[in-house]
């Protein structure tokens, strides 16, 4: 893991403006960038302390364009945010960024599911496949998602993407689609021991559905996103769960987290041609 620590003293009267801007930059970084999470600390002698976590330090390097920010790449709103935090700084007592490798990291460890659990090859193959799946709803129209659901020896059992707008249904997501499947194939209404894959941390209605299947571990790519509706995810769902599920996320993390948002895009595309 890789951590950069920002520090400066603020201009007077702009502390207020200063926190509204950091967190809308970095809530940003956390959403589609691939940020891990962020602190915004203030000292009892007036300096301000911003403390960002990423997955690594190339992707913080690729994300983050350092003294050439705001990028172009970055969405007008968060590039005005970035103009407004530097203009917010004091120049006069500035102090250099601190970048450091993240040797451990407790607190992470505690609030999320990303962690240094790696895949094994043919767990790998798996969320490959994920991959494709998700390809496959996005030719279709649909939003970019998918889950496959294996057996404990990770033998497949069903392969499904979101199928909403193919089947004008609002609950025919991957996850739904995918679990209905397993089932059939099995004779079962529970799949007891049983594996998802995904390429996304699931949404409330997907979450409930997986727990009441009885699967057993879920693995997925890019993290929760903002504004579903309810606005409630998997890992938290799962703290009420009894049992609770065994979740291990952020895998090809950052290739899903480009799927989906260029996924979204085309689905946008194909519905203006309609």
């Amino acid at each position: 893991m890789y951590a950069v620590i920002y520090q400066g003293y603020l201009k007077s009267g702009r502390e207020n403006e200063y926190q509204e801007a950091w967190n809308k930059v970095a809530q940003y970084f956390i959403d589609h960038r691939g940020a891990i999470g962020s602190c915004l600390h203030r000292t009892s002698d007036g300096l301000w302390v911003a403390y960002s976590r990423w997955p690594d330090k190339k992707t913080r390097d690729n994300s983050w364009p350092g003294e050439n920010a705001p990028s172009e790449e970055l969405p007008l709103e968060i590039r005005n945010a970035v103009l407004t935090i530097k203009d917010c700084l004091d120049p006069d007592r500035k102090i250099p960024d601190l970048c450091m490798e993240v040797v451990n990291d407790l607190f992470l460890s505690s609030d999320t599911t990303e962690s240094s659990f790696s895949l094994s090859t043919e767990q790998e193959n798996i969320m490959n496949l994920v991959y494709e799946q998700v390809e496959i709803a996005i030719q279709e129209g649909n939003p970019p998602f998918a889950a496959i659901i294996t057996n404990s020896e990770n033998n497949i059992l069903a392969a499904a993407h979101n199928q909403a707008n193919t089947k004008q249904l609002a609950i025919a997501h991957a996850e739904i689609e995918a679990i209905q499947l397993a089932c059939k194939i099995l004779g079962k209404k529970k799949l007891c021991g049983c594996i998802l894959y995904a390429n996304a941390e699931s949404c409330a209605m997907c979450s409930t559905a997986i727990i009441k299947s009885g699967i057993s571990q879920v693995f997925y790519g890019a993290p929760h996103e903002n504004g579903s509706n309810p606005d409630v995810h998997l890992i938290e769902i799962n703290k009420k769960a009894a049992p609770q599920l065994q979740i291990q996320g952020g895998f090809m993390k950052e290739k899903f987290i480009g799927q989906i948002k260029r996924g979204r895009n085309q689905v946008q595309k194909f519905r203006c041609v309609q």
